[in-house]
């Protein structure tokens, strides 16, 4: 009896699917969690879009095309992505499936160039998944058309595989040549103007409190913010600035050595730094706005402080009133088999498979 034959797995062109794993490893776990679920993912590239064999292209930040500076660069690039975007749809039968992290990129050289590529983007666009139910409803206010595709919620997982924490505070901080007698606020991650890490800086150095420390460690590309942080700390050696790259066995200690991690941005729609902070279990301080709220809704207030307006001093001191925490914030709802299994699921729905 001749065995049975299963359906092949379904070819995913993500982008990106493993090349930004050291920067955030998000695309990578997505990749690895669908793999069980028939779903083989392969990284985009100039020539893999040349390649007319793939069932979905996975995109997670559209805007990747945009990054370098030169109007006429991005437009080169841009419009060549979007016209290989569209032949892998019309010669290959490819579906495009968008994870919205940001309606919008955070930073815009050229906004009306942006504008154009995005809704051009949009226009081709077959599905979309959405870390929340706030990214969700923004999508579809800020492009209309996206209310007529298939759309589904996955949320953003965890990272406690990725990053493990072994190191006491203690310990972390002896590693990292921090007092165990200080009370450190950090911000951790890629220092841009929407974290709005200049206010905080700020207001650390107005508190009275002589043994609180502010560390903002990630790499900084916009000078005007580099030099405006280094202003206020050279007035204040309460906060210390780590400018540039942190390595992944770096990443559990700064954690392990801070009391909490705090968010102050101006606006937000999808945090993976506070997905971050939680799975290396710190309490995280952010404003109700995007999906922080919603993140609170799972994890609990316990762990996920937030607050209405600006960011004030009290707020602050307040909630570092409220630690140390013991144990660790429940991440089930972020874990992600769960998330890999919804994931392959739409993957295979939207190009028409069906999962053996």
């Amino acid at each position: 009896m001749a065995p049975k034959k299963t359906a092949r797995p379904l070819r995913v062109l993500a982008w990106p699917a493993t090349r930004k794993r050291l920067e955030n490893p998000y695309s990578y776990l997505v990749q690895l969690h669908t793999a069980p679920n028939q779903v083989e993912t392969s990284e985009l590239s100039f020539r893999s879009l040349l390649k007319f064999q793939w069932d979905v292209i996975h995109v997670h930040w559209p805007d990747m095309a945009l990054l370098r500076k030169g109007l006429l660069f991005q437009f080169v690039a841009g419009s060549v992505i979007l016209l290989l975007l569209r032949l892998q749809q019309t010669i290959g039968g490819a579906k495009i499936v968008w994870t919205v992290h940001n309606v919008f990129p955070h930073e815009v050289l050229y906004p009306r160039w942006v504008r154009v590529y995005m809704n051009a983007f949009v226009s081709l666009v077959d599905g979309i998944l959405s870390p929340s139910r706030v990214g969700l409803a923004a999508a579809t206010v800020a492009y209309p058309r996206l209310k007529s595709v298939r759309a589904a919620i996955t949320p953003h997982g965890h990272y406690r595989d990725e990053f493990l924490s072994t190191k006491s505070r203690d310990d972390a901080r002896f590693d990292l040549g921090w007092s165990s007698e200080e009370t450190i606020v950090l911000s951790f991650g890629l220092i841009r103007p929407y974290k709005n890490l200049p206010a905080l800086a700020t207001l650390i150095s107005n508190s009275q409190r002589a043994n609180l420390r502010l560390v903002i460690a990630g790499p900084c590309k916009d000078l005007t913010e580099q030099h405006e942080l280094e202003a206020i700390a050279s007035r204040d050696p309460r906060i210390r600035l780590h400018f540039g790259y942190i390595s992944p066995e770096e990443v559990p200690l700064y954690f392990a050595a801070c009391d909490l991690a705090v968010l102050p941005f101006k606006s937000i729609l999808n945090s993976g730094s506070a997905v971050l902070a939680l799975s290396l279990d710190r309490m995280i301080l952010a404003p109700h706005i995007g999906a922080i709220p919603e993140l609170q809704e799972m994890i609990g207030n316990e762990w996920v402080k937030t607050y209405h307006g600006e960011l004030t001093l009290p707020i602050l001191e307040n909630t570092l009133n409220c630690i140390p925490i013991h144990g660790r914030p429940n991440l089930d709802d972020l874990a992600w088999p769960k998330i890999g299994k919804d994931t392959a699921e739409f993957f295979h729905s939207i190009a028409g498979h069906k999962n053996p």
